[in-house]
């Protein structure tokens, strides 16, 4: 386990230096984009009511590479990198789920 989370944190570091996020509203929803160099991937979002904070909607697994231009194998680091700086800039009370089509933030 201690293994596992040094090489996240070594993950996290490389990808903090060579990507960030980008967020654009309007009204009750906007974009959040995942920039890594000429690459920008957006994911639409909305704001939840009752207990959903937002909702990020995020391709399948099967619609991935075509929506993205990131390969499969990327999609659950690229989910994690965007739930997590979303969490931590703009939901730091919020606890996340990333499912198969979307990112949730949830009210504690």
């Amino acid at each position: 386990m201690v293994a596992l989370l040094a090489r996240w944190a070594a993950l996290v570091s490389v990808l903090s230096r060579a990507a960030r996020i980008e967020v654009s509203q309007d009204g009750c929803s906007g974009h959040v984009t995942y920039v890594e160099g000429a690459l920008r991937a957006s994911f639409h979002f909305e704001f939840g009511g009752g207990d959903c904070i937002a909702w990020l909607s995020v391709p399948t697994v099967n619609d991935w590479t075509r929506e993205t231009g990131l390969p499969a194998d990327r999609r659950d680091e690229v989910l994690r990198f965007v739930a997590e700086r979303v969490h931590r800039d703009h939901a730091g009370s919020a606890r996340y789920t990333i499912d198969a089509d979307s990112i949730s933030f949830w009210s504690r």
